[in-house]
């Protein structure tokens, strides 16, 4: 039951990093579906 609990709250801090990455460096503007899209999209930011 720990480990659970655990992993349930480093998916919640995860979520929150992923939020914040959208909100300041423009993730969420993003749209592509590559890994090389997406490297080019993140180094230009």
């Amino acid at each position: 039951m720990r480990r659970l609990v655990r992993l349930a709250k480093l998916r919640w801090r995860v979520e929150q990093n992923y939020q914040q990455l959208k909100e300041e460096l423009g993730l969420d503007h993003y749209e592509g579906r590559g890994w090389q899209g997406w490297h080019h999209h993140v180094t230009l930011v």
